[in-house]
């Protein structure tokens, strides 16, 4: 019977070229869109789950107010990770993630400035499973000067050499061994590196007060250790190392400090809901947030509806003509079982021709998509273990919505309908048609408004008044390697004709992050009371950057 079904639906999908066409043409664009949307979301819910022990994996946050000033960030002061292994229990491992500054990097007569400089302890590589091409994961990064380059960084500099045990050159003065070669980070991970120099080369840089909050630090936690156990055991840290910081800055006690209404508090974030679910305001740079999700699951589920209506109100429209052919098939004897049988095969292959068409749809315009979602998305549809099982069920259950109406209204028909030559579902049939065109439209109108209004926002945002011209402001990055030559610099350049003026500063606008809570004390001071007699305060404010 199969088999008979199945060249029957052939027959007349070839029969009748122009309804199949459009049929399979709609379906298979309402697929297309639905797997750029699925291939969207399963990159976003999959962000840092490559890591082996990923659920395990927390990021200390801080959450602070100091007088008007509130933030809550991934940031900590350097001696976090020492204090978390000494002084609580529940935690294996624990690492300081650290960027600077673009660096100059030099090896031979290769020279380039790089921004995904970190530096990271020796356990960075216990912590998060980042594959390791050349050396040793344990202890590449123990000894002072030694770095570890992603595989892009080793192409660049060495080609198909060998890095291993090479010098590269960082700025004028800083010599690192490469000691380890892995995988570039995937595009999935908020952790991206071109090169990890040992955390042990910063020297004294690395043993800041508890004020200054200005890298990040993971923990890995015991197979049997809460969030909330951990979470539970800062308020002690807080006590013995920030406290005496309060007393020393403002001469009030911790304690004070809180009832005057200021707030500092470090909590754990799972790495797991760094991207999609994050509590921190100061967020890393590609992070995103669940509603997106929500919002074009939803849009991709209104697509689907909006092509499986159309190809039901095609199917209505072409009912007087199916109904000849049920009422025939039923004088000879069929049941209408088998009628609904028929039916629904041929809209499920229907549904796995649209498929196939919106493969290909896909597979032209992925290029296109990743440059407007800026991702970096592939198909892969024999290794990846969603898109493919999806893809199959997508397809039947659109061939099978959407051949329902055939399947279980034309089956009804009667005899004596075909004998009088009246078929009493025909209005019925039109009711059903005018209801899915209204929802149909109603759907694409909120779709069509819904994209307008993000358009305007989009437009608004854009042209706004922001203060100033930034067609005509340019920023200096790396300023600060001018030391004391900075003035000196500004100076020259305000004598350049097409210079109307220039300013010095430690961070770029829009960017106004400090973790140092020492240095937030002395700029509030010098706000209400003007600068000290030592002159002004360069504070020290250092924005995060991530990948």
């Amino acid at each position: 019977m199969f088999r008979n079904n199945f060249q029957i639906a052939i027959r007349i999908f070839f029969r009748q070229k122009g309804y199949s066409f459009i049929n399979v043409f709609g379906l298979a664009v309402g697929l297309a869109a639905c797997i750029f949307i699925l291939l969207w979301v399963q990159d976003e819910l999959s962000y840092d789950k490559f890591h082996t022990h990923a659920e395990r994996i927390y990021l200390v946050g801080l959450d602070a107010r100091l007088g008007n000033q509130e933030f809550k960030a991934g940031a900590t002061p350097p001696p976090m990770a020492y204090a978390l292994m000494d002084e609580f229990t529940g935690i294996d491992k624990a690492t300081r993630f650290y960027n600077t500054p673009r660096r100059v990097i030099k090896y031979g007569d290769k020279i380039f400035t790089e921004r995904e400089f970190y530096y990271a302890d020796s356990t960075f590589f216990d912590i998060f499973s980042f594959d390791m091409l050349h050396g040793d994961r344990q202890s590449a990064l123990d000894e002072p000067n030694s770095i570890v380059i992603a595989r892009g960084m080793k192409e660049k500099y060495f080609g198909n050499d060998d890095p291993m045990g090479e010098v590269l050159r960082v700025g004028n003065d800083q010599d690192y061994r490469i000691t380890g070669v892995c995988e570039d980070p995937p595009f999935n991970s908020h952790i991206c590196f071109d090169f990890l120099a040992s955390f042990s080369s910063l020297g004294e840089r690395q043993n800041f007060n508890w004020g200054s909050n200005f890298l990040q630090t993971y923990i890995l936690l015991g197979d049997n250790t809460s969030e909330e156990e951990i979470n539970g055991q800062f308020p002690n840290l807080l006590e013995v190392h920030f406290g005496p910081i309060i007393n020393a800055i403002m001469n009030i006690s911790l304690e004070e400090f809180y009832e005057a209404g200021n707030r500092y508090y470090y909590f754990l974030e799972p790495l797991l809901d760094i991207h999609l679910h994050s509590e921190l305001t100061e967020r890393f740079e590609g992070s995103s947030d669940i509603v997106y999700v929500y919002v074009l699951s939803l849009i991709a589920v209104f697509i689907l509806l909006i092509a499986c209506i159309n190809f039901v109100n095609l199917t209505t429209a072409r009912s007087s003509l199916r109904a000849k052919e049920v009422g025939i098939k039923k004088i000879l004897g069929s049941q209408r079982r088998h009628l609904i049988y028929q039916f629904l095969l041929e809209s499920v292959i229907l549904g796995v021709i649209s498929m196939l068409l919106s493969v290909l749809i896909v597979e032209l315009l992925l290029p296109s998509f990743n440059n407007l979602a800026e991702k970096n998305l592939t198909t892969l549809y024999l290794g990846n273990p969603l898109l493919l099982p999806s893809m199959i069920l997508l397809s039947m259950f659109v061939g099978l919505v959407a051949g329902s109406y055939a399947a279980f209204f034309q089956s009804s028909v009667s005899i004596l309908s075909v004998l009088k030559g009246v078929f009493a579902h025909t209005m019925k049939s039109g009711m059903i048609r005018n209801i899915l065109v209204v929802f149909q439209f109603t759907i694409s109108i909120f779709l069509i408004i819904c994209t307008m209004t993000v358009m305007i926002q989009i437009r608004y945002v854009q042209n706004m008044d922001i203060g100033f011209n930034k067609e005509q402001v340019l920023i200096m990055e790396r300023f600060g390697a001018l030391g004391s030559q900075q003035q000196v610099f500004k100076d020259e350049v305000l004598k350049l004709p097409d210079v109307s003026s220039a300013s010095i500063g430690d961070n770029f606008p829009g960017r106004n992050f400090s973790g140092n809570a020492r240095e937030n004390h002395r700029n509030k001071h010098m706000r209400h009371h003007g600068p000290s007699e030592s002159g002004t305060v360069a504070g020290y404010s250092r924005c995060l950057r991530h990948c």
